[in-house]
């Protein structure tokens, strides 16, 4: 239960004389639990369970400075909000707003009451004026809301220094809030920030001379912005462990020198934009290839990528080497996902584009994956796979290592026609397939398994645990009959996986749940 210290479960007699260091841990604690929805009303009711309970939540001020949900005190008597915030002294806040907010124009307020209620023409004048009267205590800034209405002038508090704030997440269009102001966000003055997020805010120009950006650990950068500016930004970021990068202009990357980025502490990046022939290469080059320690690297493009991605991959493979990787193709969509070796790295690929067109991509002889033993496919509608042709066939070539596939029954339908396409063995090495989902019907699994023995390349495991285990018996006795064929599977309600050796002429072992209806 996300470790809740649930008070009022405990006897009240058995809490009532602990040592108040560690009551007001526990009120402290259970601030920051995810799983408690209204933190505020909580720790009110677990503060009235005694006297001595009440008396420790009232010298705690800052248990109340991390109860500023507005989401919560937007709904309440201006009394109570006022006491809350009374009770905080002058301790550090976190705010969150996240509810749908509007300000107080004519502009369509009344179809906005009528959709999310008066408390969203609230929302605003009980946050700015937070912002405005304790800009200097805020610790913690998180809002989430349809701000595109309210006034940008009403942002002026963060143009002032912010010497405890150490989150600042934006969520939302914020884009002409950047444009108010010639003074740098936060006076250039945040030395505790760690997160920053400012949704579409146009900072971009401002921001790589910002001296906290040396202490950040985590930086979204979504409004639009060129690469120049980002690579800039990027060099002043030491410390940085988390990026998420949207809206990039990719233009005149090549004419561009390639740039070093020490980035040593980088774990997560996120990409999203429009990728065309001349995109991602050189920065994401630059901040990975050379990257040794484990990166989980995430790119999501609405236009075709282009020729490059080879070049890339390769480079990327060069360090981390990849032995997982999995392909999901949608009508409209295709996502691609590896998984390194030692380090755990992980790469994901997604677009919007035809997939066609990136499967080309990934059935070109440069690439290499010669260390990749497991593989992950997927298709919308197997019978899609026809239309790839040959080059889905290329593309199975270069996975020669591969021993284990997860997959589903419609592509083991196709795996024997596209093995006539070619004469060499596709998946070579395979030993084992790992079915997650399976209707009971095995049409689609014998022929396949029985093609891999008439290749002499036959298959020992059928992996059926993550499938259900109520299926018919008659559909299964096929596999008897399959010599060094072993099927797993699990019991309904059990964690023990059952396993039976085929080819003993007892089917009937094939144990399975058989459902009464």
């Amino acid at each position: 239960m996300d470790n809740i210290v649930d008070l009022q479960a405990r006897a009240p007699e058995s809490l009532a004389h602990e040592d108040a260091d560690i009551l007001s841990l526990i009120f402290d604690i259970n601030t920051e639990v995810p799983s408690i929805k209204d933190a505020l009303k909580f720790t009110r009711i677990s503060s009235q369970v005694c006297r001595a309970w009440r008396r420790t939540a009232l010298d705690s001020t800052s248990i109340w400075g991390k109860l500023i949900d507005l989401d919560v005190l937007n709904k309440v008597a201006d009394e109570w909000r006022a006491e809350v915030i009374k009770r905080s002294g002058d301790s550090p806040l976190w705010i969150k707003a996240t509810a749908p907010m509007y300000d107080n124009e004519p502009r369509g307020k009344a179809g906005r009451i009528r959709q999310f209620g008066e408390h969203a023409s609230r929302l605003p004048e009980v946050l700015f004026s937070l912002l405005e009267a304790d800009w200097s205590r805020i610790e913690k800034l998180v809002v989430w809301a349809d701000i595109a209405e309210i006034d940008a002038r009403r942002w002026s508090a963060i143009y002032r220094p912010a010497s405890r704030l150490r989150v600042f997440n934006l969520y939302g269009d914020f884009r002409s809030i950047g444009a108010i102001s010639a003074t740098p966000i936060f006076a250039n003055h945040a030395p505790l920030l760690r997160d920053f997020r400012a949704g579409y805010m146009q900072l971009t120009r401002q921001l790589p001379s910002s001296s906290w950006l040396s202490n950040i650990l985590s930086l979204c950068i979504m409004a639009p912005h060129t690469l120049s500016n980002t690579l800039n930004l990027l060099q002043n970021t030491p410390l940085l462990e988390t990026l998420f990068v949207e809206n990039v202009d990719w233009d005149n990357v090549n004419d561009m020198p390639p740039r070093l980025l020490q980035l040593p502490n980088l774990r997560v990046m996120n990409l999203v934009g429009h990728c065309n022939s001349y995109s991602v290469p050189i920065p994401l080059a630059s901040i990975f290839c050379l990257h040794r320690g484990p990166i989980q690297l995430s790119i999501f493009a609405f236009a075709i990528f282009g020729h490059f991605l080879p070049d890339f991959l390769n480079s990327y493979w060069r360090v981390h080497k990849p032995t997982a990787i999995g392909l999901d193709i949608e009508d409209h969509s295709f996502y691609f996902h590896c998984k390194g070796t030692v380090d755990d790295s992980t790469l994901s690929i997604a677009t919007h584009p035809n997939p066609f067109h990136l499967l080309v991509v990934f059935s070109l002889p440069a690439f290499t994956l010669y260390t990749v033993t497991e593989l992950k496919l997927k298709c919308y509608d197997p019978l899609y796979l026809f239309a790839f042709g040959e080059r889905l066939v290329s593309f199975l070539l270069l996975c020669s290592s591969v021993k284990v596939l997860i997959t589903e029954e419609g592509i083991l339908q196709y795996l024997p026609e596209a093995q006539l396409e070619t004469s060499q063995t596709l998946l070579p090495m395979l030993q084992t397939i790992k079915l997650e989902t399976w209707s009971g019907v095995s049409s689609g699994i014998i022929p396949f398994l029985t093609a891999r023995i008439d290749i002499g390349h036959p298959v020992s495991v059928l992996d059926l645990t993550e499938c259900q285990s109520e299926v018919a018996l008659s559909a299964l006795e096929g596999f008897a009959q399959i010599m060094g064929l072993t099927v797993l599977w699990r019991q309904q309600g059990l964690e023990n996986v059952s396993e039976y050796q085929c080819g003993r002429g007892n089917s009937e072992a094939l144990d399975f749940h058989i459902s009464d209806e």
